[in-house]
């Protein structure tokens, strides 16, 4: 088995490796090489931001050899791009293990939108919609360009010849970028029906629609948009490889892109709405977002027009129907025979036989018209109903992350529990989640900071409550009075033991972390009654309430909008 490589070089080495040591052959054809960029003033903006965003590996050696710091907190799109951040010496970097689509997720859970502007490092091109989901969540979002992906213009001329010489089982496209600038290379070398015995390997969706349109044998995505997925595709064809007819394939393609061009509509959709509930104006429609929403009405429409084809059909069919009866009804009850020649009734007879057959043929023409137009209508339907389902996946995973950035502070937050509550309304996962929220979000919860900068007095009064009992008499009170204040508390989430300041200081570390649930579920296990400490606890309690409902909630939204789950 031999395989295309296409990404722009030296990431293709690790792959060729990989798939080597498993007996593929790997052809390396970069389809984009690239450039760094002077970026002046790159320092400075590293400098104000409160993290950076990263969508690509070739994003993070262009910014290690342009900048020097690398203490900025760094999000990376996937497993691949955080681990080129480490080896770059980046100190503090979260992999979204996912698209844009789940970096952008994971910056609403993890940030604040008041805490600095979010730096994304990136090329000249850049795929998905960071500005537009981080800004409607608050964020300052800035994009630097630090490379540039300048496209190969010619097709190598080793791939030419093994493409000429049917020697390509497979091509490898990580973006949708190389998989355009492959796809065009080929048309202009007149080599697009060679890859007829060829399969098409896609990162992405997206990826997948710059190359769907080729007469390719396959088309194969990988389930999640990881590079170590796509591989392993390649790898369990190698051991049993498939011959999946490309009609197939392609048209599975097609629906996936309609529904990602719906995901995008959704987005845009939502923000706007987000907008205008925080404004007095109207908002204004952008015209790429009027654009897709056009689009969508002219393919409602063409779903009504399909509708009245079918009806006309069976207009058709009923007309027919009523002239075979009556051709039946004469045939079955003849005039007298008297004085009727019989020649002509021969005639007539045959006639009659050749007009059945006639009928037949068209009847059999008819069926396979409404056959045809019923299988449209079908698949017009489907992706409609597709495209809502992914509408409204897109548009939960915007609202929980809006709900916190929300939440995030001690203030109220009505307005964004309602907006997600309305998308979930009914449904059995969302709604109950939604109302364990609701009592909390008029007056807004105190934040895992507050609670920690408190806990020096909160520990202490119950140190005291713990050695002096409200019944014990009032010397023991006293002691224990004069005993807190020359006490020194131990603190760090390494100290072991049972006894109550071990279990305090392990509380503390907790708040720490931000874990606000496990240091209340520590301060519980003291067997504390409600008299001590009560207004501290009732706030951590109503913390760790709404961090464990977000929590759920942003698992529920990431599963669906990744397809994980199956759709209301």
């Amino acid at each position: 088995m031999k395989v295309v490589l296409t990404r722009p070089d030296p990431d293709n080495d690790a792959l060729s490796d990989a798939l080597s040591t498993h007996g593929i052959a790997c052809l390396v054809a970069p389809m984009l090489t690239i450039e760094a960029t002077d970026v002046p003033g790159l320092g400075a903006a590293l400098s104000e931001a409160q993290a950076i965003l990263a969508t690509s590996a070739n994003g993070i050696r262009a910014l290690a050899s342009a900048a020097e710091g690398r203490d900025v907190p760094l999000i990376a799109v996937g497993d691949a791009t955080a681990a080129a951040a480490r080896q770059a010496g980046f100190a503090q970097v979260t992999s979204a293990d996912g698209d844009s689509a789940a970096l952008a997720v994971l910056a609403e859970a993890e940030l604040d939108p008041k805490a600095g502007p979010l730096v994304h490092v990136a090329g000249s091109d850049v795929a998905g919609d960071l500005e537009t989901i981080l800004g409607a969540a608050g964020f300052d979002y800035r994009r630097i360009e630090v490379y540039d992906a300048v496209a190969t213009t010619t097709l190598p001329s080793a791939l030419s010849e093994a493409l000429r010489g049917a020697a390509v089982d497979g091509v490898a496209f990580f973006s949708p970028r190389t998989a355009a600038t492959f796809a065009a290379l080929v048309r202009e070398a007149s080599l697009v029906d060679t890859l007829k015995s060829v399969t098409a390997y896609c990162l992405s969706d997206a990826v997948a629609a710059a190359v769907e349109a080729e007469p390719w044998q396959r088309v194969s995505i990988a389930p999640r948009p990881r590079i170590d997925v796509l591989i392993d595709q390649v790898i369990a064809d190698q051991a049993a490889p498939t011959t999946a007819p490309a009609a197939a394939a392609r048209r599975w393609r097609s629906w996936m892109t309609n529904a990602g061009i719906s995901a995008l509509v959704a987005v845009a959709v939502v923000s706007v709405l987000a907008i205008s509930l925080t404004s007095n104006q109207g908002p204004e429609i952008p015209a790429d977002l009027e654009r897709r929403l056009q689009a969508l009405d002219e393919q409602s429409a063409q779903l009504a027009a399909t509708r009245e084809s079918v009806a006309a059909l069976d207009r058709r069919m009923a007309d027919l129907d009523a002239r075979i009866a009556a051709i039946e009804s004469a045939v079955a009850n003849p005039p007298p025979a008297d004085g009727v020649d019989r020649g002509a009734i021969e005639t007539l007879a045959e006639e009659l036989a050749a007009t059945r057959a006639a009928l037949r043929g068209e009847i059999a023409k008819i069926e396979a018209a409404f056959g045809t137009a019923l299988a449209d209508a079908g698949n017009t339907v489907r992706r409609a109903a597709a495209a809502e389902a992914t509408t409204q996946d897109a548009g939960l995973l915007l609202a929980v992350g809006q709900l916190r950035a929300a939440s995030s502070s001690d203030q109220p937050f009505p307005a964004e529990l309602a907006a997600l509550g309305a998308l979930g309304d009914g449904d059995r996962e969302i709604a109950p989640l939604v109302a364990a929220l609701a009592p909390l979000a008029a007056t807004g919860v105190a934040t895992a900071p507050a609670l920690r900068s408190n806990f020096g007095v909160v520990a202490a009064a119950i140190l005291r409550a713990l050695d002096a009992p409200a019944d014990a008499g009032w010397l023991s009170q006293a002691f224990a009075e004069v005993k807190s204040l020359v006490s020194v508390r131990r603190v760090g989430g390494d100290i072991s033991g049972d006894d109550p300041e071990a279990v305090l200081a392990r509380a503390e570390a907790q708040l720490a972390r931000g874990d606000v649930a496990a240091a209340v579920a520590l301060v519980d296990g003291l067997g504390l009654d409600d008299t001590v400490a009560p207004d501290w606890r009732a706030k951590a309690r109503d913390r760790a309430t709404v961090d464990s409902g977000l929590a759920d909630l942003t698992e529920v939204a990431l599963r669906r909008a990744s397809g994980a789950a199956p759709r209301r």
